[in-house]
């Protein structure tokens, strides 16, 4: 570990379980460090309300309690092949189906969590395809997620991106996972209040 390029604070409300950090959210913070594609590995729960540290290293940079390596980051392309598209209609209509209505471990979660406010939390909930392939939201940002372009900032758009792939592989059945590792490639900045879909798969 070299040198500290910054502290920073997950605050209680980005939460994903109870009594840490969001997993997307926690990693968008850390790839604010690196330019361009980059992979975020968590390595412990992110701690909530204290101060942490982000360091620069050989690979990229880390994210640091005292001594404790909390996530790692480094510059890595992410190369996709997409699936077929979700209208928003679609969207509108598979969300109430999000299998985190009937049974979520973590119910206040900053993306997905039921529990949390509009205004509050990300509110997406996905819902899954007839044929399972793929979960659905409908998503409008907020203004306050805005950066200083007027456009979503990095850190949201990576928590957008964290749930719906968790639950595109909870949806089968009763499972419960939380992220470990992460990589996201933004094509374009992402528009507030403007309607959007988040797929999953």
């Amino acid at each position: 570990m070299d040198e500290p390029l910054a502290t920073l604070r997950i605050d209680s409300r980005f939460r994903g379980p109870p009594r840490s950090g969001n997993g997307g959210y926690v990693c968008g913070r850390l790839a604010e460090f690196i330019d361009g594609d980059c992979r975020v590995r968590l390595l412990r729960p992110p701690p909530l309300d204290r101060e942490l540290t982000v360091v620069a290293d050989a690979q990229g940079a880390s994210l640091m309690d005292g001594e404790q390596v909390i996530a790692q980051a480094q510059p890595q392309a992410l190369d996709l092949t997409l699936p077929a598209p979700v209208s928003l209609a679609e969207a509108r209509a598979l969300s109430p189906r999000f299998r985190g209505f009937e049974a979520h471990a973590f119910h206040s979660c900053f993306v997905c969590g039921p529990d949390r406010a509009a205004g509050d939390g990300l509110r997406i909930f996905p819902g899954a395809t007839d044929d399972g392939s793929r979960v659905a939201s409908p998503w409008r940002p907020d203004a306050w997620l805005a950066g200083d372009d007027g456009k979503v900032r990095r850190r949201y758009v990576w928590a957008a991106l964290d749930c719906p792939s968790g639950w595109a592989y909870l949806h089968p059945g009763n499972r419960v996972a939380v992220l470990g590792q992460f990589a996201v490639h933004i094509t374009a900045p992402v528009p507030v209040e403007q309607d959007l879909v988040v797929v999953g798969w």
